[in-house]
C-alpha cells in the first residue's frame, strides 16, 4: 500500500492493485464530512490557463496560491491555503489527516469489504456512479443532492461504511475498497466510519469526481479550508 505518511493513506486509503496491505460562491454553502452540500460556484474570476503553475508538478508542501491540474481532460484551477501538501498526482493532504482529491473514476465494487468478488460494471454517467455507490455492499451513502461547481452540474453525497463493520480485519487483504480509477488504482476507506464528501460532476459529457474528508474528526478551521478550496475551483 502507498503510504503518504505514518497512519495516513491519502486519508482515503489508497492502494494499488495486488497490494497486500491495505473537496461556494457568495451566498451559497458547502460543507464536508457528513453535512449537506448545496449549490457551489467558483469564487475565483480568472480562468484556468497555462500561466498558472501545475498543482502536482513537484512533490511536497504547497506554497499557498493558485494552481492548475487536470480532471478528465478539463483544466482545474484551485486556490490552496497554507498547510497542505501533495500526494502523487491527484490529492492534497491537509491538517487533521484531511484530504482534497481529484479522480477519474472507472468503476465501483460490488462489495467494499469483499472486493475480490469483483467490480459492478457501472456506466460512464454521474447517475451511474451514484447508483454504483448506493448498491455497493458495506457502503452507506447519503441522498444525492444537486450541486453546481463553476457552472458544471452534478450531485454531492457522503459515503461511509456500514456501522456493522467494526474493523477491516475480516475484509479481503484487510482493506475496504470503494472504487477504481484510471491509473489502475483502488480507492477505499482507511478506517470504519470514515466520511467522505463526494462531488460527482458532468464535465462536458465526462464524469469528474472531487472528494474531501478525513478518517477522523476535522476542526472548523480545516472544514473552512476545504470549503474555500471548493469555492475557488474553476473548471475549463
Amino acid at each position: 500500500m502507498d503510504n503518504k505518511r505514518s497512519g495516513v493513506v491519502v486519508g482515503l486509503c489508497l492502494f494499488t492493485a495486488g497490494c497486500t496491505s491495505g473537496a461556494q460562491g457568495a451566498g451559497t454553502t458547502a460543507t464536508v464530512a457528513g453535512q449537506p452540500t448545496s449549490s457551489v460556484s467558483a469564487a475565483a474570476s480568472s480562468p484556468a490557463g497555462t500561466d498558472v503553475p501545475g498543482l502536482f508538478s513537484e512533490p511536497g508542501e504547497v506554497t499557498p496560491g493558485i494552481y492548475q491540474t487536470d480532471l478528465v481532460g478539463t483544466p482545474v484551477q484551485v486556490t490552496v491555503p497554507a498547510g497542505w501538501s501533495r500526494f502523487e498526482d491527484f490529492a492534497l493532504d491537509g491538517p487533521d489527516n484531511s484530504y482534497f482529491a481529484f479522480f477519474d473514476v472507472e468503476d465501483t465494487y460490488k462489495d467494499g469489504c469483499n472486493w475480490d468478488k469483483g467490480k459492478a460494471g457501472i456506466g460512464p454517467t454521474v447517475d451511474d456512479l451514484v447508483a454504483g455507490l448506493k448498491a455497493e455492499k458495506g457502503l452507506q451513502t447519503t441522498a444525492p443532492e444537486p450541486v453546481t461547481v463553476d457552472g458544471f452540474t452534478g450531485v454531492s453525497l457522503v459515503t461511509t461504511t456500514d456501522p456493522k463493520i467494526a474493523d477491516f480485519s475480516g475484509c479481503y487483504l484487510g482493506d475496504f475498497a470503494v472504487w477504481t480509477v484510471v491509473q489502475n488504482r483502488q480507492i477505499g476507506k482507511q478506517q470504519p466510519g470514515e466520511k467522505t464528501t463526494t462531488w460527482i460532476l458532468d464535465l462536458n459529457g465526462r464524469r469528474g469526481v472531487i472528494t474531501a474528508g478525513s478518517p477522523g474528526e476535522m476542526s472548523d478551521t480545516t472544514r473552512a479550508a476545504i470549503d474555500g478550496m471548493l469555492s475557488s475551483v474553476k473548471l475549463g
